[in-house]
């Protein structure tokens, strides 16, 4: 099924008496190939986005993920990179506060990405990780 578009182009009315005047008048029209594949491109870059910014809004309590990471046989990997980190480095003091003291994690938390490499870990495993906390 072809794509179509609404356009709207003038036409005169009444020509030729004393009330012709040019007036738009909507047509539907199929749109080109070139214009159909913006089309799909802009939809396919907005479920994209959507996408990307449901996993960026994923949120769940600290007890949820460790539970989660437990279930998931990562919690162990996750508390001993935390454990290595270097005190004296503020980046990695920031990961320390936020694991032991923050009431909820949130996704969009760049230190998970920091983090998932050296657990043996994705981005999009860590995605997971928190869709399954939210089960919990």
């Amino acid at each position: 099924m072809a794509l179509k578009k609404l356009v709207t182009p003038l036409v005169i009315v009444d020509e030729g008496t004393e009330d012709e005047r040019q007036v738009p008048r909507s047509v539907e029209v199929e749109l080109t190939p070139e214009e159909e594949a913006a089309v799909l491109a802009e939809r396919e870059d907005a479920i994209a986005a959507a996408e990307v910014a449901a996993v960026q809004s994923l949120a769940c309590t600290r007890s949820q993920f460790k539970l989660a990471a437990l279930e998931a046989g990562k919690l162990d990997a996750i508390e001993g990179f935390i454990a290595a980190l270097d005190p004296e480095d503020i980046g990695h003091r920031e990961i320390m506060i936020r694991w032991a003291e923050a009431p909820t994690f949130y996704r969009s938390y760049p230190g998970w990405d920091l983090m998932a490499p050296a657990v043996g870990e994705t981005a999009e495993s860590v995605t997971a990780l928190f869709q399954l906390a939210l089960t919990k």
